[in-house]
């Protein structure tokens, strides 16, 4: 088992609660896990055997971009769902943070994190 792995994707999402944190784009920080079999791609060095990162990171800008959202957490799940039904990934993790929030709070970090699995005849 290997992991496919982005960090810190910097995107724009129109995400907030309030309606007014959702007139204008904010910043959000993405993190992306995608577990799958890595060891065909280690052993042949050949992309066509992995999930291709920038592939992943296109999705991700997509989601990201695709409606307006009032938690950071549909995005994630968002973002999740696409990469399990486009790639062989048997899991997503995916985080998703919004530094302007974080840095008005003396926070280091504000965000949220999905996991979502194929299913395998109705179980997770």
């Amino acid at each position: 088992m290997g992991k496919i792995i982005v960090h810190g994707l910097k995107a724009r999402a129109f995400v907030g609660v309030t309606s007014g944190e959702r007139l204008m784009p904010q910043p959000v920080l993405i993190d992306i896990e995608l577990f799958c079999d890595a060891e065909k791609a280690g052993a042949s060095d050949d992309v066509k055997r992995t999930i291709n990162y920038d592939e992943v990171i296109a999705i991700a800008h997509e989601c990201a971009a695709s409606k307006k959202f009032r938690l950071v957490e549909a995005i994630a799940n968002e973002i999740a769902k696409a990469c399990i039904g486009k790639f062989t990934a048997d899991k997503a993790v995916v985080r998703v943070f919004k530094p302007e929030i974080a840095r008005q709070n003396k926070a280091s970090a504000v965000g949220a994190e999905v996991e979502v699995s194929k299913t395998r005849r109705g179980r997770k």
